[in-house]
């Protein structure tokens, strides 16, 4: 990788920015722009490969309202922000740019998302992507082998196209490298002193989910590229948990001082993950990124133990605490919190959890409590110094 200007990695920054603050504009331009379809994803567990290979944007859905009248009358008022804002992104119109989505099997609502969504939804058509909970069990690959062949005929139908192998074998390997420059950047973000800002790697690990992998890589080798700037020296902080998907937290890590030097969410680390490369076909490599990859709490693999994982990721990015991100009604987060509070405890991490009813939250309240866990790990870091 060679050396890059102030001028381009500032230019590389403010694109990713300006993506992830307006997704669905990036979304809108990016279909006028290639005449091709942009298809919608609500779970890291959707094989992005085979939208790719169909010559489509894949594109999580992050972005959705804060108000859900008209979902509320499809879905219960106790499921997740982002299942209500996605049925009322579909509803209220502000989707149109959607010619499909493909929904997973992450929780019961998820789930009956895609069912609600084909009934009341106008224009876009809806998939259902399925993995097993149990990622071990010794069909596990068969099934999702199974599964993403029918997904290739199920979207190849939709869009009329045919998926053929060597599509799918090159959005392999261009997926495959957006993830490779997404772990250099979560590596370098460990580091003494942080290469982004908490904005900014916000931005660097969104951007991931809403652009064309070879676009994404051409951007964060750009900001990869040496000399590096001095980053912040301000207590270290990981965030855990489900998506995120509204800046408010990063934002304020800054404004108080704080680093975010590393990260397990389902929309960072954790599908950041490469399988070893293998010589099997791309379908199979597939199955085994899924099968293979860190688990969510959607997930079971024995003997995976929820916060073992969260905890060695902290040990690493020496981390001074944990802030726990969780959207308040999803329920297998909150299954697993327990266990990941346990956890963070028996290794003497201080955390924090934070849950979210609305995409935007209560930034006061947030402030208030995130500057005193900050106050409280400098009180920690005083007691503890010798001397």
């Amino acid at each position: 990788m060679g050396s890059a200007s102030t001028s381009d990695r500032d230019a590389a920054l403010e694109a990713l920015h300006t993506f992830v603050e307006a997704p669905a504009q990036y979304a809108r331009s990016w279909k006028e722009r290639t005449g091709q379809a942009v298809i919608g994803t609500l779970c890291s567990y959707v094989p992005e490969e085979v939208i790719i290979a169909a010559g489509c944007l894949s594109f999580r859905i992050l972005q959705v309202p804060s108000e859900f009248g008209r979902a509320d009358a499809c879905l219960q008022a106790y499921a997740c922000c982002l299942a209500r804002g996605t049925l009322e992104l579909g509803l209220g119109g502000q989707g149109e740019f959607l010619d499909g989505v493909v929904f997973s099997n992450t929780c019961d609502t998820m789930q009956c998302l895609a069912d609600i969504w084909s009934a009341n939804v106008e224009g876009g058509f809806a998939e259902i992507f399925m993995m097993p909970v149990r990622t071990d069990h010794p069909a596990a690959r068969d099934y999702v082998t199974v599964e993403i062949e029918r997904l290739i005929a199920g979207l190849g139908e939709r869009l009329n196209k045919t998926i053929s192998a060597a599509a799918l074998q090159e959005a392999v390997a261009a997926c495959r490298r957006a993830r490779g420059v997404l772990a250099d950047l979560q590596e370098a973000q460990r580091g003494p002193t942080p290469l982004l800002t908490a904005g900014q790697y916000y931005d660097a690990i969104m951007a991931r989910w809403i652009m064309p992998p070879d676009e994404y890589v051409c951007l964060i080798e750009s900001v990869l590229a040496p000399p590096h700037p001095v980053g912040s020296k301000g207590p270290r902080l990981v965030v855990a948990g489900g998506p995120m998907y509204a800046p408010a937290l990063p934002q304020l890590i800054d404004e108080l001082g704080a680093c975010w030097v590393a990260d397990d969410l389902c929309t960072g680390g954790r599908a950041a993950w490469n399988a070893s490369e293998t010589q099997a076909g791309a379908v199979e490599a597939i199955a085994d990124r899924l099968l293979s990859r860190p688990i969510c709490p959607a997930k079971h693999r024995p003997p995976d133990v929820p916060g073992v994982r969260l905890v060695e990721t902290a040990r690493r990015a020496k981390a001074d605490g944990v802030v726990v991100y969780r959207l308040k009604f999803c329920e297998p987060h909150a299954f697993d919190y327990p266990a990941v509070k346990k956890a963070l405890d028996e290794a003497g991490l201080s955390s924090l959890l934070i849950e979210v009813e609305t995409p935007g939250g209560s930034v006061g309240q947030l402030r208030t409590r995130l500057q005193a866990f900050l106050e409280m790990l400098a009180d920690r870091a005083t007691t503890e110094r010798p001397g």
